[in-house]
């Protein structure tokens, strides 16, 4: 058997209008997906998406200058999603709208984080309690940008924090 005969062809994956050629995506995790490690991913991995850390939708609110070294992706990257999390829907719009300006394909949102930094500022998987907020957050940035986006949630949780069913469905 050739390694040729074992190849797994695999088809392209849409969101919105974005094509992912190769789908298979890289996950945004905090300190680590940051650009060398997004380029390196994609060139021996061959993902065919990759995502940026997550960011803090306030802290881009506050025009924090060390997130906004953050923004370190280019063009040349394309397809890519950028991670937002908040609980704030005009925040997170607000939020939503400065990373597409600075050409982020993909608008992702956090919604299956459970790291306290991010739980306390009602994002992440906070967001999976509160159904009302989760919506709102939603509705807002899709009222704010085009193009395509997508929401992150964690199934499970563990015995503490079980992922409402109701939410999975949203």
């Amino acid at each position: 058997m050739t390694a040729d005969s074992t190849r797994i062809e695999l088809k392209p994956l849409k969101i919105g209008n974005i094509t992912i050629e190769t789908p298979l995506t890289l996950a945004p995790m905090a300190g680590q997906t940051n650009r060398a490690f997004r380029v390196l991913c994609r060139e021996i991995g061959d993902c065919g998406l990759v995502c940026t850390e997550l960011i803090s939708s306030k802290a881009i609110h506050y025009r924090n200058a060390k997130t906004f070294k953050m923004f370190d992706w280019s063009p040349d990257e394309s397809p890519f999603a950028v991670q937002l999390f908040g609980g704030e829907p005009d925040v997170m719009a607000e939020a939503a709208r400065i990373v597409v300006d600075h050409g982020a394909n993909i608008v992702d949102i956090n919604m299956g984080c459970w790291v306290p930094k991010v739980a306390r500022s009602g994002g992440g998987a906070v967001l999976l309690k509160d159904v009302c907020t989760a919506t709102a957050v939603v509705e807002a940035v899709v009222k704010t940008v085009e193009g395509p986006g997508t929401v992150k949630v964690a199934a499970g949780g563990g015995q503490k924090n079980p992922t409402p069913g109701h939410v999975l469905a949203f």
